[in-house]
């Protein structure tokens, strides 16, 4: 029976070293999305994963917020967030 716990822990172990980068990332996707999701929604538009081509090339926007600033939420893998906001003139 402790065998079959020490695989257990060692798999647990093993996987979560490999995807831990990825997990981090998801995570403080559904965290950002969950808060985005409290915004007035007669205010703000939120769209989350926006992916753009140019030149052949993709690139994914993790939320997008409209409109009174056009704001790019991008969240990357190290859980740290880069806000960049571009504010329209009325």
């Amino acid at each position: 029976m402790s065998s079959l716990i020490a695989i257990i822990v060692i798999a647990l172990l093993l996987f979560w070293r490999i995807f831990r980068i990825k997990v981090k990332g998801a995570i403080g996707e559904k965290t950002i999305s969950a808060v985005l999701y409290f915004l007035d929604k007669s205010k703000y538009k939120v769209i989350n994963n926006v992916v753009l081509e140019a030149n052949g090339k993709t690139t994914q926007i993790d939320h997008v917020v409209i409109p009174h600033a056009v704001g790019v939420i991008t969240v990357p893998q190290t859980l740290m967030v880069v806000f960049q906001a571009s504010y329209i003139e009325p």
